[in-house]
């Protein structure tokens, strides 16, 4: 199993908070389908099964949209790039799991695990881990 938690690639949040890139999107989405192909074909050299489980981060969203899925919100970066993946992947023995919301539930080995992205979690504007210690 592997897990895909969101902000797989960077940027597009809002024009208030953008900042000049080392990357641009696109060649962040080219270097995320190049490293996560090879990644998971390597991984068949040792595994007859892999499962990729994915939720979406926060990058790439409408203006004036929160939680999805919100109408044009299932397009986000990381959802691209995940559906991009699955399909380069097909028929490679690595299946996909993928949701466009920012958390789900996975049972792996009878254990049920929340997958949930950090925007998800934060609270009032907080970074990730103050959501979590509540």
């Amino acid at each position: 199993h592997v897990l895909f938690l969101g902000d797989l690639v960077h940027g597009m949040l809002n024009h208030a908070a953008e900042r000049e890139e080392t990357l641009l999107v696109v060649e962040q989405f080219s270097l995320a389908m190049h490293s996560f192909s090879q990644f998971l074909i390597a991984l068949k050299a040792d595994f007859t099964r892999i499962t990729c489980h994915g939720v979406v981060g926060n990058h790439g969203r409408w203006p004036h949209q929160r939680k999805p899925p919100s109408v044009g919100r299932h397009s986000n970066l990381d959802g691209l790039v995940l559906r991009a993946l699955e399909a380069m992947l097909q028929g490679q023995g690595v299946s996909f799991d993928l949701h466009p919301r920012g958390r789900q539930i996975v049972e792996i080995a009878g254990t049920h695990i929340h997958l949930m992205h950090g925007d998800e979690v934060r609270g009032g504007g907080e970074v990730p881990y103050r959501g979590m210690l509540r």
